[in-house]
């Protein structure tokens, strides 16, 4: 039995082996190897500063966001994480030190078997972040940093850096899978894309000298419009095509676009991911307990914490583990003991295997098709939850829809619609480019839901591309695709 507050690795091992059993016998998922680490309090805060990876190229950011923590920390204003977990394989968890017994069962059946599940078998993961080949990644892109730094100095390159962070929520590719991460190929082609940037660079620099004699007609004609069709990439656009970036300085922007891609599936799926990560540590707590594998006060202090973790706290926004765990914990209740509302509203899941329908929610859905799939009338009733507006200008606000059986969908809609991508990071995309004469930059913001953009904050951005581009750039505001718009503002 695992009990008392002090462990050694032998209890680590015989927590995990445990674990892996009744996981293996309750969700049957299949999972990434898993390598455990136990850190002190100065390797945790130097991961979290870091974004949880074990190598990482060098940027003043990552000092600063290391500083704060540590600062917050040594003054107790703010905990250590329990535990990270990598999308890696294998799945590296680090797990701190000074946590208790207790504690390291939790966050290994949390992050061992819970994210990992996530990550070894949500689609989004599987296409995106390529879990095999990240850490070499990662070496490849700390390497090409310094040797940058060395040849042209930490200011310039930090410059471009700036910029590149300032743009990784529109480095993604909204509407196809990205190439595959492969260190050892963008080694061999690397050489290849500098050539071909320094002979862009050099037929740029002798259009803008070459003469070009113009007739009448030609003078008035409108040249086509390149792109052809709106991109939605912008750092891939403006490292494939910008007239004033040096070839190395496109390389550190391809670098930062990758790392995009690879978190971009962890953007979509918080609350999946942490709600199925509670719902398992809490299900694999309960069978050890209940098979005399962990003592009733080790049991109660997980539980502790647990609570803790899922707690909604009012007047703020959703928490993420609460919701998560909430609609797979009623999600249980509908396989195992479904009632006559379960069976009218949710005939596909109600009496169910589990294993089944976990298995399906974990590899198939992301945030907002997973609410849509399978937020239950009576998570709503319990969070809840209703949908609210108001008309733009307005202080009133008006509560369109509550957690009746009239206003359950406009309820599930609204929520869904808040976890999806173009919630949180404005749809802007490269609509033309005038590489035949000015060469400037024109982008339009497409509105979701009559969202205006924040055209302070956009500025403060837009001189960022400015600093990739160094030519001419406007934004247009459009509200369907079927024109250019109207002007929002100019760097």
């Amino acid at each position: 039995m695992l009990t008392g507050s002090e462990w050694v690795f032998s209890d680590l091992e015989r927590a995990y082996d445990d674990c892996a059993e009744h996981f293996e016998r309750i969700f049957g998922l299949p999972l990434y190897e898993n390598q455990l680490e136990v850190i002190c309090a100065e390797q945790m805060l130097d991961a979290v500063a870091a974004v949880g990876l074990p190598v990482h190229y060098g940027h003043w950011s990552f000092g600063k966001s290391f500083l704060s923590s540590q600062r917050n920390y040594l003054a107790g204003r703010s905990p250590l994480a329990y535990e990270i977990v990598l999308n890696t394989r294998p799945a590296i968890a680090y797990l701190m030190e000074t946590n208790t017994l207790a504690m390291q069962v939790l966050v290994i059946a949390h992050a061992c078997f819970g994210h990992n599940a996530v990550f070894s078998n949500n689609y989004l993961f599987k296409e995106r972040s390529h879990a095999d080949a990240i850490l070499d990644y990662c070496v490849f892109a700390r390497d090409y940093v310094r040797r940058c730094e060395e040849r042209y100095g930490i200011d310039r390159v930090e410059e471009t850096l700036d910029a590149a962070h300032a743009l990784q929520d529109h480095g993604i590719d909204r509407y196809q899978r990205p190439s595959r991460l492969d260190s050892k190929r963008e080694r061999e082609a690397q050489s290849e894309r500098m050539r071909a940037a320094m002979a862009a660079n050099a037929q740029h620099e002798l259009a803008s000298l070459r003469p070009t004699p113009l007739t009448e007609p030609a003078l008035f004609a409108k040249p086509d419009r390149f792109p052809a069709e709106p991109q939605d990439n912008l750092l891939y656009f403006i490292e494939k095509h910008s007239p004033s970036l040096e070839p190395w300085q496109r390389e550190l922007v391809r670098i930062v676009r990758k790392f995009a891609e690879y978190f971009h599936p962890q953007r979509l799926t918080k609350v999946l991911n942490e709600g199925f990560a509670s719902f398992t540590h809490y299900t694999l707590l309960h069978a050890l307990h209940e098979a005399g594998q962990l003592s009733d006060s080790n049991f109660l202090e997980t539980m502790e914490s647990h609570t803790s973790v899922i707690r909604q706290a009012p007047y703020s926004g959703l928490n993420p583990y609460a919701l998560g765990f909430a609609i797979f914990n009623d999600l249980r209740r509908i396989c195992e003991r479904p009632d006559s509302q379960d069976a009218l509203l949710m005939p596909e899941i109600a009496g169910r295997p589990l294993r089944e329908v976990v298995s399906e929610a974990v590899s198939q859905y992301r945030d907002d098709s997973f609410l849509l799939q399978f937020l239950t009338p009576r998570v709503v009733r319990d969070l809840k939850l209703f949908a609210f507006s108001a008309a733009t200008g307005s202080t009133e606000w008006t509560v369109n829809a509550v957690q009746d059986r009239e206003g359950f969908s406009e309820v599930r809609s609204a929520l869904a619609q808040h976890y999806q991508l173009e919630h949180a990071v404005p749809e802007i995309e490269v609509f033309d480019y005038a590489r035949a004469n000015t060469r400037a930059l024109t982008l339009r913001y497409r509105p979701v839901n009559g969202r205006q953009l924040d055209t302070e904050a956009a500025t403060r951005v837009m001189r960022h591309v400015k600093k990739l581009w160094n030519f001419p750039i406007r934004m247009l505001e459009v509200e369907d695709g079927s024109g250019s718009g109207k002007l929002l503002l100019t760097v």
